[in-house]
C-alpha cells in the first residue's frame, strides 16, 4: 500500500443494509461540503479514542436520527482526494432502530444493487459506487469439487438462502444454467487468495472477490480488506466469519 505524504483522516461509514428488503442507504452530500450534491454512504471522521463502531453509532444519530446497535467489519480501503487523503473503514450493519430523518439538510435514499437507472443517474463518490458493485455478491457459495459434488452443490443452494453455485470451469457453469441456479463464475471475477500479496495482486487486476483458503483467525488482517473475502466454512459459522471481516462462506462439495 502507498504511503501517503500528508495525514489520512480516518473516515468510519455506514452500509446499513434493511434485513427484510435487502436496500441499502444512501445520502447526498449537502451544500458547504467538499463534493456537494454527491451520493455516499453515511458516516463521518473518526474523533480522538473512537473506534469505528462508535463513530458510526455517533454520525447516524446526528445525522439521520438512526440508532446503529451493531456492525461488522468489511473493506478499509484509501483513496487520494484533492481535499484530504482518506482511509474509509466500511462496515455493515443489519442492526438499527429509527426511521431516517434529514437532519443536516441532506437527501437520502434506500436502493438496491439491481436499481441500475437509479444509482447510474446519481453521481457516486468513487469508493462507495465499487462498493454498492458488491453489495449483491451472495453470502454463501457452494464450491463442487467432483462431478458428485456437483449434484450435492446443487442441492445445497437450492435449499440455503443467500447461497450460489461457485462455477471454476465451463462444466460447472454448463450445469449451474442447466439447473437454472445463482451461479457466481470463479473465471471472470475471482481468486483464490493464500496470502497478503496474492489478495493484493487480484485486487489490483481487478478481481471481484477472493476466496481465502487459509486465513487463520483474523481476516481484516489477512487481506487488509480490500476485497471481499470468503472463509470456508457453512451456515452456522457464517455470523462469526462476518465478525471476523469476511464478506461470507464457502463450502466444499
Amino acid at each position: 500500500m502507498k504511503v501517503p505524504d500528508r495525514p489520512v483522516t480516518e473516515v468510519a461509514v455506514a452500509v446499513v443494509i434493511d434485513p427484510q428488503s435487502g436496500k441499502f442507504l444512501l445520502g447526498s452530500r449537502p451544500e458547504g461540503k467538499p463534493y456537494a450534491g454527491y451520493w455516499e454512504f453515511p458516516g463521518g471522521k473518526l474523533e480522538k479514542g473512537e473506534s469505528v463502531h462508535e463513530a458510526l453509532v455517533r454520525e447516524l444519530r446526528e445525522e439521520l436520527d438512526l440508532t446503529i446497535t451493531d456492525s461488522v467489519p468489511w473493506f478499509v480501503m484509501e483513496h487520494d482526494y484533492p481535499h484530504a487523503y482518506v482511509r474509509l473503514h466500511f462496515r455493515r450493519s443489519w442492526a438499527f432502530s429509527g426511521t431516517p430523518k434529514a437532519l443536516e439538510n441532506q437527501t437520502f435514499c434506500w436502493c438496491t444493487a439491481e436499481d441500475t437507472g437509479t444509482l447510474a443517474a446519481m453521481k457516486l463518490l468513487p469508493m462507495d459506487a465499487l462498493v454498492i458493485s458488491r453489495i449483491a455478491l451472495p453470502a454463501v457459495l457452494a464450491v463442487p469439487e467432483s462431478s458428485a459434488g456437483l449434484t450435492k452443490a446443487a442441492d445445497f443452494v437450492r435449499h440455503t438462502k443467500g447461497a450460489a453455485f461457485l462455477a471454476e470451469d465451463d462444466t460447472a457453469l454448463q450445469f449451474a444454467a442447466e439447473k437454472g441456479l445463482p451461479v457466481v463464475d470463479l473465471r471472470e471475477t475471482g481468486c483464490w487468495a493464500a496470502t497478503d500479496a496474492e489478495a493484493d495482486e487480484a485486487a489490483a487486476d481487478g478481481v471481484t472477490y477472493a476466496l481465502c483458503v487459509n486465513p487463520g483467525t483474523d481476516l481484516v488482517s489477512h487481506h487488509r480488506n480490500r476485497l471481499p473475502l470468503y472463509a470456508e466454512g457453512s451456515p452456522e459459522t457464517l455470523t462469526e466469519s462476518l465478525r471476523a471481516g469476511a464478506h461470507g462462506v464457502y463450502c466444499r462439495f
